[in-house]
């Protein structure tokens, strides 16, 4: 007896992505492999997809093919409420033939870095760093102990230093390298939530003129640098800023001079600070 069989390409999926739902007569009641020649009255019957639950059906087609199946492309949605037990039903000839697919609600980390001088300074005066970590996804995004959540590759000229680090997360700590690499792993097992938030700053200080960019050339500025997370997006985990320093204001003041008044050709000692 021809049997309707309809399976989900992946019985998981991460919001926003795809699976290719497939409704197929190629086998029977038995698990019998059923020739095409015997599907000539099935083939170019009308089929349906339907009842799409935390997604969204398209490219679904309306007759069975001369494979004998038929497709349609169900997407995860992308929203708080799409997260949990989602799929879509295949109907042919009055028979409904319901699939499931566990829609994983996904984190999305995002990194800035800002500066507190504007983006200026001048030379052996000190500005702060601060990167700005965030996961506005819908889901968790869960590191273990030792793994890295945030890293940056500093300005690494002779002329510029860096002070302590401090994360407001007490589960990261921070920490710049000899190379000057800063590097920001977890030290217990991490999850941060949806819309959870932490900052990371450091004080840095530049004897010599010239713009300080982080990251530095061919580094990088990232939360999960590694790629640990599964995320609806990648394309938002880099951070970067910069800051010119120029050359300090310099000034002289006369302090005293003796003797005053004084006549003309007379020596006078001046003072200065």
């Amino acid at each position: 007896r021809l049997v309707m069989s309809h399976v989900p390409g992946a019985g998981t999926l991460l919001q926003g992505n795809a699976t290719t739902l497939t409704a197929s007569f190629l086998t029977d009641s038995a698990g019998a492999a059923v020739p095409l020649a015997n599907l000539s009255r099935i083939i170019g019957a009308p089929i349906a997809f339907s009842n799409a639950t935390r997604g969204t059906l398209s490219s679904a087609a309306t007759t069975v093919q001369t494979n004998g199946t038929a497709t349609a492309t169900f997407t995860a949605g992308t929203t708080a409420a799409d997260c949990g037990a989602g799929g879509a039903t295949a109907v042919f000839d009055n028979q409904s033939l319901p699939v499931s697919i566990t829609i994983q609600c996904a984190a999305d980390l995002t990194a800035t870095l800002a500066n507190n001088v504007s983006g200026s300074t001048l030379a052996g005066q000190s500005w702060t760093w601060t990167a700005t970590i965030r996961n506005t996804g819908n889901g968790a995004a869960s590191f273990t102990s030792g793994q890295t959540v945030f890293s940056a590759n500093l300005p690494n000229s002779a002329g510029i230093s860096y002070g302590t680090t401090t994360s407001s997360n007490a589960g990261v700590t921070c920490s710049i390298n000899g190379t000057k690499d800063l590097i920001c792993t977890a030290n217990t097992a991490l999850s941060l939530a949806s819309a959870a938030s932490f900052t990371v700053s450091f004080s840095a200080t530049a004897n010599a003129t010239g713009s300080y960019a982080v990251p530095r050339a061919s580094g990088i500025c990232a939360v999960d640098p590694n790629s640990l997370i599964a995320e609806s997006s990648e394309a938002n985990n880099s951070c970067s800023n910069s800051v010119t320093v120029n050359k300090a204001n310099t000034t002289t003041t006369i302090t005293g001079d003796t003797p005053d008044p004084s006549v003309v050709g007379q020596p006078v000692t001046v003072s200065y600070s």
